[in-house]
């Protein structure tokens, strides 16, 4: 087996390391699982690098990876729904009561996104880092039709389900 690039792999890792990070955050939720979790990532990126055929972007194979490496983690670990540790930019937010607003509509969302099943979370989790129907469906080896169909079905659930965390 070929041995990666060093400087393509550090590359490769400063541009995609927030994407990672935010993958472990959703599937480990204590500091440690997070940090282990990013680690398992990253070796598997390292490993799996040499067999990067250049088929699709850098990307949207990291998020592949990333993907399959963090469902392996979730199934090894216990789910449980917790919020605590969930950072977010209030530096837009003027007033106190508007951060604390912006604060509970995303933990609300949080709570509901793990209620959906996998898939369906897989789904929208990638949808909410910005990647387009061709992207997810290039990554989840579905259609692009599947994913379209699939996110209007993800976003009545959430929305319901965000109504009813509101009363």
């Amino acid at each position: 087996m070929k041995t990666p690039d060093e400087k393509i792999f550090v590359k490769i890792l400063e541009e995609n390391k927030f994407k990672i990070l935010r993958f472990c955050r959703i599937y480990a939720h204590s500091q440690e699982d997070q940090e282990d979790l990013f680690q398992e990532i990253i070796f598997n990126v390292w490993r799996s690098l040499p067999s990067f055929k250049g088929n699709s972007n850098i990307s949207s194979w990291i998020y592949k990876v990333a993907l399959r490496v963090s469902m392996r983690f979730a199934q090894n670990k216990a789910r449980h729904i917790r919020i605590e540790g969930f950072d977010i930019d209030f530096l837009s937010c003027d007033d106190l009561s508007e951060k604390f607003e912006v604060q509970e509509r995303i933990m609300s969302l949080r709570i509901c996104i793990t209620k959906l099943n996998e898939i369906d979370q897989l789904i929208i989790i990638l949808y909410l880092e910005d990647l387009s129907y061709r992207e997810i469906s290039q990554i989840l080896g579905i259609s692009e039709n599947h994913v379209a169909v699939k996110m209007k079905r993800i976003k009545s659930k959430l929305f319901t389900c965000i109504k009813e965390n509101s009363k």
